[in-house]
């Protein structure tokens, strides 16, 4: 279903360029939220790593719940998940 999308996406381009610019806004609000900033100060850096993380863990688990809702986890398990992960990263630094 994903993949079916994503091809679809890419075929219409005004639609991909919504999309994008879409997301490039999402990122940009989301690292504000997470920092207390207004939208208008926060940096590109922020922007690339903190809203792209956390968009990526937006869309990650939205395509868990839309596609296997039953197995998808839950807010515990995603807080569990992020600690492993950063224990992960810490030990190989």
């Amino acid at each position: 279903m994903v993949e079916v999308v994503a091809a679809c996406v890419a075929e219409v381009v005004d639609l991909r360029r919504y999309l994008a610019g879409s997301q490039a806004l999402g990122r940009q609000g989301l690292a504000a939220l997470l920092l207390g900033t207004p939208e208008d100060e926060v940096g590109d850096t922020a922007v690339r790593r903190l809203g792209a993380a956390q968009m990526a863990l937006f869309t990650g688990l939205m395509t868990q719940w839309l596609t296997d809702p039953d197995q998808a986890p839950d807010a515990s398990e995603i807080v569990a998940g992020l600690r492993a992960l950063t224990g992960v990263i810490d030990a190989r630094e």
